[in-house]
């Protein structure tokens, strides 16, 4: 709890998802550029960096939409779950 009142108090409580929008929107319209291109390998290379930035990118039939990606407490994992094993569904 004291880490994530450190975190809090570092960071702010408020969504990033206004600051970070105009970055996100200009790698997902490069990404857009690149699967029209068939350039699937620079692509998948952007929504991989999106991810690993806690960025998770949604593809639709109206294009590619975003959220980001909750933090999760190490604490909030399984007994023996690794951060590899993924996010919690709760």
């Amino acid at each position: 709890m004291v880490l994530e009142l450190a975190a809090a108090a570092r960071d702010g409580l408020a969504d990033p998802a206004p600051r970070i929008a105009p970055l996100v929107e200009a790698l997902l319209e490069r990404r857009s550029v690149a699967r029209d291109a068939r350039d699937f390998t620079t692509a998948d290379a952007l929504r991989d960096r999106l991810v690993d930035a806690g960025v998770e990118v949604r593809d639709g039939t109206a294009g590619a939409s975003w959220v980001v990606r909750q933090q999760e407490h190490p604490r909030a994992r399984p007994a023996g779950a690794s951060p590899a094993d993924g996010p919690r569904v709760r």
